[in-house]
């Protein structure tokens, strides 16, 4: 395929219905090099008004980011401040063990690998204010009726489901270990490093980075139902082209 058939094609995945997207960006590289680039549609829309897609919009790129996790872990193996396979107990602060499995210690090496034996439950994120531990407290709001942990016979260590709670405690175990609060330690040694001019808090991004962003879409109408013919529907990260004030950040979360 020759560019103008690449163009033609990205064109085709641009619309309302099916599996359209309102706005795509694509880069190519080839041994270093910038070899193709297309950006077309939207990448966000206020009524009447729509911004261009271009080629530098910021979007919330939501799990994707575990891998940066994985990069600050690996890195702080390498300097011998932790090992993959410690038992995340010692940097809790509490003891975590699945109930069916009491005698096999949860490891960094099994969350990064969503072998852990948790789950995520109805909820996984949770304030700054309630200490992680809640989830996993029999009593608290957060413990689900144990629903944070796997039934009977999925052994930590041995059975994989992906869980984003996994991800939660390998940021609090960067942040006991380096003494940072994440998001700052990630930013610092990671992006950084990258030349990367992204944040985990929106409101902390710099003014004009802030004003490249895009909203993720989806067509689910106010009951959560999927209205294929109804319009794009803005998720958490839809600001209304307002910048939330430094230092806050808005949880999915029934309890807060």
């Amino acid at each position: 395929m020759n560019r103008t058939d690449w163009d033609a094609y990205f064109a085709s995945l641009i619309g309302d219905t099916g599996t359209g997207v309102p706005g795509l960006a694509v880069l190519a590289y080839a041994d270093g090099h910038e070899v193709y680039r297309f950006a077309a549609g939207v990448r966000r829309v206020d009524g009447e008004r729509s911004w261009p897609m271009t080629a530098d919009s910021r979007f919330r790129m939501a799990s994707v980011s575990k891998m940066f996790t994985v990069f600050t872990l690996m890195e702080l193996a390498e300097a011998g401040k932790l090992s993959l396979d410690d038992d995340v107990s010692q940097y809790l602060g509490f003891r975590l063990r699945h109930p069916s499995y009491p005698d096999v210690p949860i490891t960094l090496r099994m969350l990064a690998s969503h072998t852990s034996g948790l789950r995520d439950g109805r909820v996984y994120s949770i304030p700054p204010s309630v200490r992680v531990q809640a989830f996993f407290t029999p009593g608290s709001p957060y413990w689900e009726d144990g629903a944070h942990f796997a039934p009977a016979g999925q052994a930590p260590g041995v059975y994989f489901t992906y869980c984003n709670l996994n991800y939660g405690l390998l940021g609090t175990v960067i942040e006991a270990v380096t003494g940072q609060r994440f998001d700052r330690y990630q930013k610092a040694h990671i992006l950084a490093a990258l030349d990367c001019r992204a944040d985990y808090v929106p409101g902390n991004l710099e003014a004009a980075e802030f004003a490249k962003l895009g909203t993720v879409y989806l067509k689910r109408d106010s009951q959560g139902r999927w209205d294929e013919q109804g319009p794009w529907q803005g998720t958490i990260d839809d600001f209304g082209g307002v910048q939330p004030e430094r230092e806050t950040l808005a949880l999915q979360n029934p309890y807060a």
